[in-house]
Order: structure tokens, then sequence, then C-alpha cells
């Protein structure tokens, strides 16, 4: 964590910086959170910097949280295990996902995750995972408190019996099949 300059225990976000990703209602939600937990607990953003991002960097500025937020960037996948093993939780409130790979690497990492109520989030992470509403920020919010605060223990047994649905080589076999039937 050293190499990233993260010295205090953290709320770890990965994705795009871009509106669907819901970076700014996280960061919204996490000035929220009351100031000894923001103290306790500094939001770390990884990611890509995406599309329409100025207002995020607007608003860490209007609220002085640049001490208590920081937005790292790309994360090389190497380094990525140790941010989701290092992480006191994982919040994702997107508003739309395809899929959504990074809460199934936390929640394979044993990181306690909240991710938003839509989506394919759901069918994803199933009872592995705690659920907000994107557009409530105060829901939002209250769910990250609860990750903070809340023994976990529930939680990360049941992701990770979630998590063991999921894995490289089923996807490669269920391709193959795919593949295989259209051309017989």
């Amino acid at each position: 964590m050293h190499k990233y300059k993260i010295t205090v225990p953290f709320i770890f976000h990965l994705g795009s910086l871009e509106p669907r990703k819901n970076t700014m209602g996280l960061i919204k939600a996490y000035r929220l959170l009351p100031k000894k937990l923001q103290n306790k607990y500094h939001l770390v953003i990884g990611g890509g910097k995406g599309w329409l991002n100025s207002s995020i960097y607007d608003y860490i500025r209007k609220y002085n949280l640049s001490t208590n937020i920081k937005i790292i960037g790309y994360i090389n996948n190497d380094d990525l295990p140790i941010f989701y093993q290092s992480a006191k939780c994982f919040v994702y409130p997107s508003f739309y996902e395809g899929f959504g790979i990074p809460p199934l690497e936390a929640m394979a990492s044993d990181c306690p995750t909240l991710v938003s109520n839509n989506s394919s989030l759901p069918e994803i992470c199933q009872n592995g995972a705690l659920y907000c509403k994107p557009n409530d920020i105060e829901d939002i919010s209250r769910k990250m408190e609860q990750l903070l605060t809340a023994n976990n223990d529930e939680l990360v047994k049941k992701a990770k019996v979630q998590t063991r649905k999921y894995s490289w080589n089923k996807c490669i076999k269920n391709t193959q099949q795919i593949y295989n039937s259209l051309f017989k």
C-alpha cells in the first residue's frame, strides 16, 4: 500500500471515473458519514479517468475532501488483491453494470461488499453483498456506515459461497459449448 501512499484503513472503490459508475454519488455518501468514520477510514478510488469527471474533482476541492479521498488512478492487476484484502469494505454504487467483475473480486477476497440493487448486480452477487439504491445518497451512506461498524463475518461467508459459482475456466467451457452448438 505504500506504493500508492495509503497509510490508513480505507473504503475501496474500483471503476473508471464516469457517470454510470456513480463515483459522485459515492463521494457525496462518504461526505455524509460521521466525521469519526471519515477520519478512521479514507475513501480510495482506483480506476481509469473515464469521461465527464471534472465535477468529481471540483466537488472534492469545494468540500476540502482531498485529505480523506484518494483518487489513485489505474491499479496494476497484480496489486488489486492487496487492495481488496486490505480494504475495510468495497463500495460499488453503479447505475448500470453488464456484469460486475470488481464486486466479485472483492467478495472472493473476503472484503465486505456494497453494491447497487440494479442491473446485473443482484443476480451476480445474490446474498453475498449488501445492497443500496444508487440514486439515494443517504441510503449509500447508511449502508457504508453499516459495513464499517458491523460484524460482517456472515456476509463474507455468503460471499465466498457465491463467488465459487464463477471462474474463468467455467466461462471458457460454457463459451466453447455455445460455439460448438452453433457450428455443428
